[in-house]
């Protein structure tokens, strides 16, 4: 309620997603996805921030695995964003490449280091990411 008047909003979202996943002889897998989502939104108050707009994810995951236990993967993503106010209407790529080693028996840990973002694209990700994109994993299963 602003002003003693009710506000509402009206959101209504139609979206796809299609994914192909494949694995070659247990050593090499690829995944890839597209993601569109329409977005419709409605003010009741602000009928002058109504809004329509578009936002598309193309995504390829491809692993590499070793008979030495270990792991080489990159996940690339391409970010699209359409008919949004002016700033908002980015296109991004974002490739995160990896290296892992498997450990343990039944190989129930990892060891793993990721580059997030290699491309260095910053536009629409969380301002809590730390400014180092390396990060290292330690994963127990």
């Amino acid at each position: 309620m602003v002003n003693n008047v009710s506000s509402f909003t009206y959101n209504t979202t139609l979206g796809k997603i299609i994914k192909w996943t494949t694995n070659l002889k247990k050593i090499f897998d690829m995944n890839f996805s597209s993601t569109a989502i329409y977005n419709i939104a409605r003010y009741t108050l602000q009928a002058n921030q109504n809004a329509n707009f578009y936002t598309e994810t193309l995504s390829a995951e491809i692993t590499w695995y070793s008979k030495s236990d270990c792991i080489g993967a990159s996940d690339f993503d391409y970010m699209y964003n359409g008919n949004r106010a002016a700033g908002y209407n980015t296109s991004v790529p974002l490739c995160s490449p990896s290296v892992a080693k498997q450990v343990f028996k039944n190989k129930a840990g990892e060891f793993r280091l990721s580059i997030f973002n290699l491309l260095n694209q910053k536009p629409m990700l969380p301002a809590t990411l730390p400014p180092i994109p390396f990060r290292i994993y330690v994963t127990m299963h």
